[in-house]
C-alpha cells in the first residue's frame, strides 16, 4: 500500500511539471478547437495589452476612469480634452471592482490622478470574475495581485492562462509585440479608449434580471474608496447609460443606487439624457459614438455644476 502512494503521489508530481512545461512553452493564442481552456489573445477584444502598455507611460492625467467595457467604450478622453482635461481610461472586459483594485493600486504606484471616475455596472458587482481576470492576466506583467485573482477565479481556463502567462513572463520577461490600433471594427484611440465603427441597434427586452451584490465587490469599493481618501483623490462612481429595453430588465434597482451612494458620490446618467436605443446604441449597453458624445459632455456639465471637477489643465480651445 505505501509503495503505490508512493508511486502515486511521484506520478502526481510528474504531471504537475509536464502541465506546467507545456502550458509554458504553448504558443499564444491557440485555436479553440485545439485547446479550448487557453484561448486568451493579447489584447482580447478591447485592446487592453495597448492600453496597459500606454497606462506604463509618464504623466498624470487629472481624471483616471475604471471600469468595464462601458467606461473604456463610453468614457472618450478626446471630449474631456475638449473640456481642457487629461484623462486615462483603464477600463477593460468585465472589470470587477474586485479587478478595479488591482489595477489602480498598480497604476497609483507611478501616477497621481485628482480624480477618479468609476463606472459601476448593476449587474457587475456578482462574482462572475472570470472574464476580467483572464483579460488581467493576459495583458498585465503577472505580479502576486494579478495571481490572487485567478486563484479567486477557481476556474480551469483562469488557472492555465494563469500559469501560461507567469512562466513566459519568468523564462523571457514580459510579453512585448504591437496590437493593431484598428481591426475594422474598432479603433483604439490614446488614452485607452476604444472607437465603435458606427453601427445602430434594433431594440430587444430580454430577461428580467436581479441586481446581484456580493459582498466581495462591495468590499472592494470601499476599500478604493479608503485608498483614494487616503491619497486626497476624489472618487465618484457613475453609472453610464443603457438602452431603456435593458434597464427596464432590472430588478432592485433602486437597492443598488442606495448602496453605491453609501459608498461614494453616485451620479446615475440613465434617463437624463434623450437617448434613443436605436440611434444611440450598438448593442444594449454601449453607446454608439455619437451617444458616447452625448454622454461624456452631459456627465462633465453634470460634474461641473456640481463642483466635482480639477481645475482643468488643457487650454479649451472650444
Amino acid at each position: 500500500m505505501l509503495r503505490f502512494l508512493l508511486r502515486l503521489s511521484a506520478f502526481f508530481l510528474f504531471s504537475s511539471v509536464v502541465y506546467v512545461v507545456v502550458l509554458t512553452f504553448l504558443p499564444r493564442p491557440m485555436p479553440y478547437r485545439v485547446l479550448r481552456n487557453l484561448n486568451v489573445p493579447l489584447g482580447g477584444n478591447g485592446h487592453n495589452y495597448t492600453r496597459l502598455q500606454e497606462a506604463d507611460r509618464p504623466g498624470d492625467p487629472e481624471i483616471l476612469i475604471l471600469g468595464s467595457s462601458s467606461a473604456y467604450r463610453g468614457f472618450d478622453p478626446r471630449v474631456f480634452a475638449a473640456r481642457g482635461y487629461r484623462s486615462f481610461n483603464l477600463g477593460s472586459s468585465s472589470q470587477t471592482p474586485i479587478q478595479s483594485e488591482v489595477l489602480l493600486h498598480r497604476y497609483l504606484k507611478t501616477h497621481t490622478p485628482r480624480t477618479v471616475l468609476m463606472e459601476v455596472a448593476p449587474l457587475g458587482l456578482d462574482l462572475s470574475i472570470l472574464e476580467g481576470t483572464l483579460d488581467l492576466v493576459t495583458n498585465a506583467p503577472v505580479d502576486v495581485p494579478t495571481f490572487e485573482l485567478v486563484v479567486d477565479a477557481g476556474n480551469i481556463r483562469a488557472w492555465n492562462a494563469g500559469i501560461h502567462a507567469l512562466g513566459k513572463q519568468l523564462l523571457w520577461g514580459p510579453v512585448r509585440t504591437t496590437e493593431m490600433a484598428d481591426n475594422g471594427l474598432d479603433r483604439y484611440i490614446p488614452g485607452g479608449y476604444v472607437e465603435r465603427r458606427m453601427s445602430h441597434y434594433s431594440p430587444v427586452r430580454g430577461k428580467d434580471e436581479p441586481i446581484v451584490m456580493a459582498p466581495e465587490q462591495l468590499e472592494a469599493l470601499e476599500r478604493i474608496k479608503a485608498t483614494l481618501d487616503g491619497r486626497g483623490i476624489q472618487l465618484i462612481l457613475v453609472e453610464a447609460p443603457v438602452t431603456k429595453v435593458h434597464s427596464s430588465t432590472y430588478i432592485g434597482h433602486d437597492r443598488y443606487v442606495a448602496c453605491m451612494r453609501a459608498i461614494a458620490p453616485f451620479i446615475n446618467m440613465n434617463g437624463v439624457l434623450p437617448l434613443d436605443d436605436s440611434l444611440h446604441f450598438y448593442d444594449p449597453f454601449h453607446l454608439n459614438q455619437t451617444g458616447v458624445e452625448m454622454f461624456d459632455r452631459a456627465l462633465l456639465d453634470t460634474l461641473d455644476r456640481t463642483g466635482q471637477l480639477p481645475p482643468p489643465s488643457l487650454r479649451n480651445e472650444n
